[in-house]
């Protein structure tokens, strides 16, 4: 590991070193730190026979702190001269015949080097001795732990520094994209919505100017495929802008009234299907209730509405809204529900239309994005949606959207 040691740090281990040759009554005690291939005098006790100065560095090839390193445990010689194994050591030239060493290491195992004492006459060391150094290395790797932790801690601290910054520049990048796209969507819709109101403007010009049209079955039937197509443009429009903010979406909830919103959603629709027959009645119990929504109450109200006029292939598109009140799980509910006379949705299907993905791939046939954006906008209501046969058994003769706020 390559943690530098603190100053204040290795002042404590140039004491240790000190009294331990003191104590032991030797000439050399040192703290060696290894850096393959070699090994560095990091501390030196301060004593006048001392031939090894701070800073000096050997190549490991057959010293005694190498056999402590390599096996990290204990080693004692009391006489090289004597020994064949270390007759030949490099620390008898400088008149250290005798060793007693033990290995350092950092919190991981990791060797950082050894705690030594040597002495240039014969020497057993005792018992005494053994257990005052392994005290000092004890401390020595306490010290280690916690050079190696607060390491740990500054490497934490800046990642959470660089990490801090990161999400700085990337919310500041979230921001310009998202304005960007704001300003476009805006540019887009408006632009959108004014083509389909000049078609709209053309469609009646043509009607001022062949009155005798709405007769003409064929003609008719041209103007309705146009209005329909204009009607899901503009709802498509309307829904795109919804999707972008459901982001913000909690912050918006607030109390509004139900009953108005309602009956604008329906005017709204009557406005875009002003040439079809189109019946849309209401039967409720009250004349105004309370919410806690936002405006994109409408949208769910308009999607509904739009579902049953677009898949209804009557003459008459016949529509019953009922608002009542019901009791579920100790909680009160507003119920709506929207009846109609359209083609209606079989069993299998009921159980897909509202589980689809807002933001994947889809058929552009079938419910679209207008049922999958009112399940989403009720669940974040913390309400519900079902739907059911208007007739009992018979799905061919309409369906009961049922919403529950």
């Amino acid at each position: 590991m390559a943690s530098q040691i603190p100053e204040k740090i290795i002042k404590k281990w140039q004491k240790i070193v000190n009294i331990l040759a003191k104590i032991a009554g030797v000439p050399v005690a040192l703290i060696m730190k290894v850096d393959r291939p070699y090994i560095e005098v990091f501390r030196s006790s301060e004593t006048k026979e001392n031939p090894y100065e701070i800073g000096g560095r050997e190549h490991l090839s057959g010293l005694y702190c190498e056999r402590v390193l390599n096996t990290k445990s204990k080693l004692l010689v009391a006489d090289a001269i004597n020994n064949h194994e270390w007759n030949k050591n490099p620390d008898i030239k400088l008149g250290m015949i005798s060793y007693l060493g033990f290995p350092l290491e950092w919190p991981n195992g990791e060797i950082f080097g050894t705690i030594c004492i040597l002495d240039s006459k014969k020497n057993k060391y005792n018992k005494l001795i053994e257990d005052l150094m392994l005290q000092f290395r004890e401390i020595i790797e306490s010290h280690l732990e916690l050079i190696d932790k607060n390491a740990h801690l500054t490497e934490l601290i800046e990642s959470q520094a660089r990490y801090q910054r990161r999400i700085k520049e990337s919310n500041k990048n979230y921001k310009e994209a998202y304005n960007r796209v704001e300003f476009y969507k805006n540019l887009l819709t408006h632009d959108i919505n004014n083509v389909f109101q000049n078609f709209i403007l053309g469609i009646e010009l043509l009607k001022d100017k062949f009155p005798d049209s709405r007769n003409n079955e064929k003609i008719s039937r041209f103007f309705k495929i146009f209005e329909d197509q204009i009607a899901k443009g503009t709802r498509l429009i309307s829904n795109i802008s919804v999707l972008t903010k459901l982001n913000d979406f909690n912050a918006n909830l607030h109390k509004i009234e139900f009953c108005e919103i309602l009956k604008e959603s329906i005017n709204n629709i009557r406005n875009m299907y002003q040439y079809q027959e189109i019946q849309i009645t209401i039967s409720s119990i009250f004349n105004e209730v309370y919410l806690k929504a936002n405006n994109l109450l409408g949208n769910v109200i308009e999607n509904i509405l739009l579902n049953a006029i677009k898949h209804n292939e009557n003459s008459r598109v016949e529509i019953e809204i009922r608002c009542s009140k019901v009791e579920e799980n100790n909680q009160t509910f507003l119920k709506v529900e929207f009846l109609d006379n359209a083609i209606g949705i079989n069993d299998e299907r009921k159980k897909k239309i509202f589980n689809q993905d807002l933001f994947t791939k889809r058929n552009t046939k079938g419910m679209g994005i207008g049922l999958s954006l009112v399940s989403e906008l009720i669940r974040m209501y913390n309400g519900n949606i079902s739907v059911e046969n208007r007739i009992l058994n018979d799905y061919t003769k309409g369906s009961n959207f049922i919403i529950l706020l």
